[in-house]
């Protein structure tokens, strides 16, 4: 098992909060939003960290000799029509135990490189609150590995900015935030680092330009960096960086958009897990055909699609190990769950859609067997999990999540002993 990325977003989609997820706290609650609109809820108290979130999750991680992924809980969102409401909950892989979360309670969340300490994004109210703006913004906060001594890292208390962790520098000392917020100045959009001991230094890596959004992906070995970029005029790339901020260089050409899911930031390009490739679903600038899925070298060469535009992907998900790669075929043509290897055999549909339903967005366990993906029937969106042959297939909850499409779910993934 090889460790796994973390996630964020820059710039406006800064509500996409549950990219990749770790419990800090169960129970009661309303938390950030699966929509672009940004969280307005502020945290009452800091959270206590349950004897699950002590583990150490793949992301960041290596599995020490003799250790096994074990797949932990899932995390999701269910919200109103109006997307103004948006309620984190968890429920174990079999539908039991469904849980309601609060104080960031599926926020992002990434190990330091010695699995000492945890980082999360945690709500820290306005101290003074301009009328129709924000109402908090995400601070990062630390804790230890088993659960205790968190920590806020508030050293600009009045800056009217998310600082929302993506993850460690190789030596633990700093930690990755992005910036931004839909009322923050736009100076204040890009990536910077802060340091890990008590959220100071605000040192910027890359801003985001004007006019465009961001989606920044840590690789495997926090070298570099994958920047998912959209414009208001659709022009969608891929960009790679050093994590330094040096060497920003595009490596999808001009012809082609990358998709972006925008109830889902980030789930429509991956790393591979040794961190030599990327996937992504993209189509052709100007052309009306749905995405093909491509995979290419990590420094932009050997670009290969490996599913047409007949099927279509928009979204691209790598397993854990490597084998294959999970995605959703075209939304405007009953859309279902597929896998296939990254050289473009072993394509096979994962889900069938026989009672008219549409599946969507598959994202990976821990141990790489399974898939929790969300289904519309109707006017009702679900989760539920299959295996990645397509059998065991189950309904997580029967209470729907929304009424049409829905971003911010994950597996919470636990370390087995």
């Amino acid at each position: 098992m090889q460790p796994r990325p973390e996630a964020m977003g820059l710039g406006k989609r800064v509500a996409a909060l549950g990219t990749m997820t770790i419990l800090v706290a169960a129970c009661g609650g309303t938390s950030s939003a699966p929509t672009r609109t940004a969280p307005s809820t502020a945290a009452q108290s800091a959270p206590t960290a349950s004897p699950e979130a002590s583990k150490p999750t793949p992301a960041d991680t290596k599995l020490e000799a003799g250790e096994r992924p074990t797949n932990g809980r899932i995390v999701f969102y269910r919200t109103d029509d109006a997307r103004s409401t948006n309620t984190p909950f968890s429920i174990q892989p079999d539908g039991t135990n469904e849980t309601e979360l609060r104080d960031g309670g599926i926020e992002p969340g990434t190990w330091s490189p010695d699995r000492s300490r945890l980082v999360v994004s945690h709500l820290v109210p306005d101290q003074s609150p301009v009328p129709a703006w924000q109402t908090a913004w995400q601070r990062p906060a630390v804790l230890n590995a088993d659960g205790s001594g968190f920590r806020l890292l508030d050293a600009y208390p009045d800056r009217k900015m998310h600082l929302n962790p993506l993850g460690w520098t190789g030596d633990g000392s700093r930690i990755y935030v992005y910036g931004g917020g839909e009322d923050a100045s736009s100076a204040d959009m890009g990536l910077d680092t802060v340091r890990a001991s008590d959220g100071a230094d605000l040192t910027r890596i890359f801003q985001t330009p004007a006019g465009t959004n961001d989606f920044a992906v840590l690789s495997p070995d926090r070298s570099k960096i994958l920047v998912n970029r959209s414009s208001n005029d659709f022009d969608r790339a891929l960009f790679v960086v050093d994590t330094d901020g040096s060497n920003f260089w595009r490596i999808t050409t001009p012809e082609l958009n990358v998709v972006d899911l925008e109830f889902y930031d980030g789930v429509s390009s991956d790393w591979s897990p040794d961190g030599s490739k990327i996937a992504f679903g993209a189509q052709l600038a100007g052309d009306g055909d749905p995405p093909s899925l491509f995979v290419m070298d990590a420094g932009g060469g050997a670009r290969h699609a490996i599913v047409s535009p007949t099927i279509g992907a928009v979204s691209a998900q790598w397993s854990p190990d490597g084998r294959l790669i999970a995605f959703s075929s075209k939304l405007r043509d009953r859309p279902q769950v597929w896998v296939v290897d990254p050289n473009g055999l072993g394509i096979r549909q994962v889900t069938d859609g026989a009672d008219g339903s549409e599946s969507i967005v598959p994202m990976w366990s821990p141990d790489g067997h399974s898939l929790v993906f969300q289904r519309k029937l109707h006017d009702a969106v679900t989760l539920w999990t299959i295996a990645a042959d397509g059998t065991s297939q189950k309904q997580l909850s029967t209470t729907p999540l929304a009424a049409d499409w829905v971003g911010g779910y994950r597996w919470w993934p636990a370390i087995g002993s």
